[in-house]
């Protein structure tokens, strides 16, 4: 026996419309559904999302919805809502079915009704056909659904370019479904009434030169296939800047190591750093001690936010100090005599 309360699970009140009620259960889905949920709690979003279906599956069930109206926790086991009678059309008074034999000359006469008053209802019935009520929905010829999805690139490999291979997962349109919802109104059984579902799409990206952070990149014809020879939807890759063994992102701004010997760091030197804008030379001071930081003004990523002027970060190098491989006797002895502590000479 149940204990929810459908209408407090679906936030709607009592006299909610069918309508009302699908669009208050498409918006609980689209938030709590496990494939869409953007919070932490995995498990609270699906115990959620199952309340919120079975609340639906009954209320959006008009004899269930009847018998929980009348019933409340105990609907499934009470008697069922007694209708009102309904007249037989052979009971109209002053006319039988012998009486209508004999005016249209057979005992089927919906075919003729069907001519003469059109499909639909008729003062005789539905109109419904031996095949009984449709079944779905017709689905329209047309352009495939667009797909969108995210993609995590190392700032590395974002400043290196080239081509990569990638797997991305991201959303499309239903195949089975226009809005979450089959043609009797119950939520259509692969998507779950959220309307999209989860794909994986494998590609070979060329990634742009000086890529943004937050920049979409639109790869034509790999998103959704078309319906009735309809072309296919766009493939829409967001790319997510992250750090890598190399880069730190720090906003637009970028930090990476740069190691110099210690000969270096002590009469300075010139190194070659790449960044976002352009292959740079780095001038480092005579005498920088290691853990330094020197900037690069305006040769890091674009910024986010940036209007108009379209500013770019700065890139910061911090040295580091390491000694190379190779290093002959003399070089090592003479690194070991330098790091001995000065005694002074006697005059």
């Amino acid at each position: 026996m149940t204990t929810l309360d459908y209408y407090a699970v679906l936030k709607s009140p009592r006299t909610a419309t069918p309508s009302a009620l699908k669009k208050a259960y498409h918006k609980l889905a689209m938030k709590w559904h496990p494939d869409v949920y953007k919070g932490a709690d995995r498990a609270a979003s699906e115990a959620t999302f199952k309340r919120v279906n079975e609340a639906y599956g009954v209320l959006s069930d008009p004899e269930k919805r009847k018998r929980y109206d009348l019933y409340g926790d105990d609907w499934e086991h009470g008697p069922p809502p007694r209708e009102a009678p309904t007249a037989s059309p052979s009971a109209a008074p002053g006319m039988s079915a012998e009486d209508l034999e004999k005016i249209f000359g057979r005992p089927d006469f919906s075919e003729f009704i069907r001519t003469n008053f059109g499909g639909g209802k008729t003062p005789f019935g539905d109109g419904r056909t031996e095949q009984g009520p449709q079944r779905g929905r017709a689905r329209r010829s047309g352009r495939g659904a667009d797909i969108h999805a995210d993609l995590p690139l190392g700032a590395g490999a974002a400043i290196r370019g080239g081509k990569q291979d990638f797997s991305v997962v991201g959303t499309a349109d239903c195949p089975d479904c226009e809005d979450g919802f089959d043609a009797a109104g119950r939520p259509c059984a692969r998507c779950e009434g959220v309307g999209h579902v989860r794909r994986s799409t494998s590609v070979t990206l060329t990634i742009p030169k000086d890529p943004r952070p937050d920049g979409v990149l639109r790869l034509k014809g790999l998103g959704t296939s078309g319906t009735a020879g309809g072309a296919a939807g766009d493939l829409y890759v967001t790319i997510r800047l992250k750090d890598d063994e190399a880069y730190r992102l720090q906003g637009a701004d970028l930090e990476t190591d740069v190691t110099i010997a210690p000969w270096e760091a002590l009469q300075g030197a010139k190194v070659p750093v790449l960044t976002p804008a352009a292959a740079a030379t780095l001038t480092i001071p005579a005498e920088t001690a290691a853990g330094t930081r020197l900037r690069l003004r305006g040769m890091g990523f674009h910024s986010r936010t940036a209007i108009g002027s379209d500013p770019r970060g700065d890139v910061y190098a911090v040295i580091r100090q390491a000694l190379p491989a190779g290093l002959t006797a003399r070089q090592r002895a003479l690194i070991l005599e330098a790091g001995r502590p000065a005694v002074d000479q006697p005059a």
